[in-house]
């Protein structure tokens, strides 16, 4: 089994970026990164802040040109989700997908989502 580092940079509250250690697809300066997180923090008021609009843009549209996924979180409203979609966001979860649930039933949810998939 081999061992490697892969790094995800997540958004924290407005003031901090950090790399978390978690194969490589792209560089971001010095850090290898495979996935870009967008704190909810900046999803929560993207439809009626500029400024947070602006920052999501900016990372989706940076994201997009050196070909990083990004997960946006903390989705609660459709009208978020559309955004996103709009700029190319290739993922998201929040409140709107689903909420936090026992692994037993998140078990359950997917076997059941697979089976009714393969109809």
């Amino acid at each position: 089994m081999a061992f490697g580092n892969r790094y995800h940079l997540i958004g924290r509250s407005r003031s901090t970026t950090s790399a978390r250690a978690t194969p490589r697809s792209s560089t971001c300066g010095n850090f290898p990164v495979d996935v870009i997180k967008i704190d909810r923090s900046f999803v929560a008021d993207l439809l009626t802040d500029p400024g947070d609009a602006a920052i999501v843009d900016a990372v989706l549209g940076l994201a997009n040109q050196l070909g990083i996924a990004v997960v946006a979180e903390g989705v609660e409203t459709p009208e978020q989700a559309a955004y996103l979609l709009a700029k190319d966001c290739g993922h998201a979860q929040g409140y709107l997908f689903g909420r936090p649930m026992p692994a037993g039933a998140a078990e359950a949810l997917l076997v059941t989502a697979s089976e009714h998939g393969r109809r």
